[in-house]
């Protein structure tokens, strides 16, 4: 059960049309208060279609409140008589309104508040199902119980739409033909789907393509007892060609967009359709309507478990091209952490395997993040692996590694790397970077960090420049030294919610009392790891995280 509150208030209290919720209370005003269907233009908004769109009106009236239709479609009722359109009736406490599915009670009573003299409160529900069916005759319950009971338990409503048009045939004895016109949604061309003719001629003639496009875009059902009396379509082709005569066409929508319509004609002035006709068929076709969106809904959700599940399958893949063992280096210890910000990531590291002592350890950054940067990330790793293994120096091989970006033609998309090559014979390490954040050299003897290569130094990103140049410059390790190379995800942990992690917290994470024992290269990278789940805790992650640290044992 929802509820609507009705009290005096100034009229710029009154809130923004919505659809109404359980236990939902509206303020209204001492102004008129407006039921319908039109979004924009309704106080209390009812999106269903048997609604019109300016529905009914409630007007205060000098401490009493006038309920008036708005020469409606489908009726305004107060206690179950329905109203005459355009003439106000007042409303007393306990009154009930029922407007299609919906029923408002109708309640009045003192307000202990000095500025307020009255309150009124109006409960809403939806009009139960069976009320509805007992005020039709039988065989038209036949059809709704029928109807329903089929496309409820159906994936493809359209594929029943014969039998639709074969149950409101039989019911509607004055129909001369039934057409299911469906518009598609590429080229907005109307093509019927269905059509159901007593007499075999009337298959070929023409439908009206101003009633159906009209009652689509204003998501309105039509009735006219003679559309050639009509002076707006008096001049009409189709109309004017053919011996239809009474018409009733109704919305076939999902989700406010009209999919198409159900039509039915007479040719015969004399059997004409009629308003209760025309309410009858608005409850199939929102039968239909309403087992449409279940399939859109339903193949939304299969969707999205798709999706699920080959993001699912990509991290996996993913995953298996990151290293899955650490290089085995005597005298060396290595430390990797890897978090993407969505299932799958476009950070990378890598290791590589060079012979004679020699591995060469990098970390990238790839543009983007998602799967784009995730499938760039995989083409980056087979490049590395190729250039690295040709034997040219390692500023030759990221060269290398640009000019087979280049080729690819990736359009914007470009890679930051911080490549680094480790001689654990002579203790020794090559850095080049381009474009990325500046390796750090964490120094035993001082327990300080100090940059790997000078900034200055540092090239441009990969894939940007067909002729970039990189720089290399080396590093002595000593006995407790240690690299570490890492992502800006880590800096900007926490930037979502406005507090990126930064620099300074990275070297406070690093920080150890005088007298302790150095940090090794596993107790850097888990220092700076939990620093950055404890900074960014309750924090979307805002990118990718990747974070490699190696050096000398002590």
């Amino acid at each position: 059960m929802a509820s609507l509150y009705v009290r005096k208030v100034p009229s710029e209290e009154l809130p923004t049309p919505r659809p109404l919720r359980p236990d939902q209370r509206i303020p209204i005003g001492q102004v008129p208060i407006t039921i319908g269907r039109d979004k924009r233009r309704s106080d209390c908004w009812l999106p269903e279609h048997t609604v019109s769109k300016l529905h009914a009106r409630i007007t205060p009236n000098g401490g009493n409140f006038l309920l008036e239709d708005l020469d409606s479609h489908n009726h305004t009722y107060l206690n179950d008589s329905p109203l005459e359109p355009r003439r106000p009736a007042g409303l007393a406490h306990g009154d009930e309104i029922r407007i299609c599915g919906y029923v408002f009670k109708f309640q009045e009573h003192d307000s202990d508040q000095s500025n307020v003299q009255t309150t009124v409160e109006a409960s809403i529900s939806p009009a139960p199902f069976s009320q509805f069916l007992e005020t039709q005759p039988s065989d038209k319950l036949r059809v709704l119980l029928t109807l329903g009971g089929v496309l409820n338990k159906t994936l493809d409503p359209w594929a029943l739409m014969g039998r639709v048009a074969d149950e409101l045939f039989e019911l509607f004895r004055q129909a001369d033909r039934c057409l299911i016109i469906q518009r598609d949604p590429g080229t907005d061309d109307l093509t019927p789907v269905v059509a159901r003719v007593r007499q075999p001629a009337r298959v070929c003639e023409p439908f009206s393509q101003t009633i159906v496009r009209n009652c689509m875009e204003t998501l309105e059902s039509f009735l006219s007892e003679d559309v050639t009396q009509m002076p707006e379509l008096g001049d009409n082709e189709s109309v004017a060609s053919a011996t239809m005569r009474s018409v009733m066409c109704v919305p076939l929508s999902v989700q406010e967009q009209a999919v198409g319509v159900i039509q039915l004609d007479s040719s015969d002035r004399g059997r004409k359709f009629t308003k209760d006709d025309l309410e009858f068929l608005l409850c199939v076709a929102n039968q239909a309507a309403f087992a449409m969106e279940f399939v859109q809904l339903h193949q939304a959700v299969l969707e999205q478990e798709k999706l699920a599940d080959d993001m699912r399958r990509a991290h996996e893949v993913q995953l298996g091209l990151l290293p899955r063992r650490f290089p085995e280096v005597p005298g060396y210890e290595f430390f990797a952490h890897y978090a993407p910000a969505r299932s799958v990531g476009g950070d990378y590291y890598d290791f590589v395997p060079l012979g004679h002592g020699r591995h060469a350890v990098l970390l990238g950054d790839v543009s983007g993040k998602g799967l784009p940067a995730a499938l760039l990330m995989a083409r980056m790793s087979g490049a590395a692996q190729l250039c690295l293994s040709s034997g040219c120096d390692l500023a030759q091989a990221i060269h290398a590694m640009n000019a087979q970006l280049l080729r690819a033609d990736l359009g914007d998309r470009y890679v930051t790397l911080a490549a680094t090559l480790l001689d654990s014979v002579q203790h020794r390490v090559t850095v080049v970077n381009a474009g990325h954040l500046t390796p750090w050299v964490y120094r035993k003897a001082t327990q300080s960090l100090e940059q790997a290569i000078p900034e200055e130094r540092g090239g441009v990103p990969i894939g940007v420049l067909a002729d970039s140049s990189y720089q290399s410059v080396n590093v002595e390790l000593s006995a407790g030294d240690s690299i570490i190379l890492y992502s800006d995800g880590i800096l900007d942990a926490g930037l979502s919610a406005g507090r990126r992690f930064g620099e300074a917290r990275l070297r406070e994470a690093l920080k150890t009392p005088p007298g302790e024992r150095p940090l090794t290269p596993r107790q850097i990278g888990e220092r700076i790891r939990r620093a950055v789940e404890t900074h960014a805790a309750g924090c979307e992650q805002f990118d990718d995280i990747a974070l490699v640290c190696y050096g000398r044992a002590d």
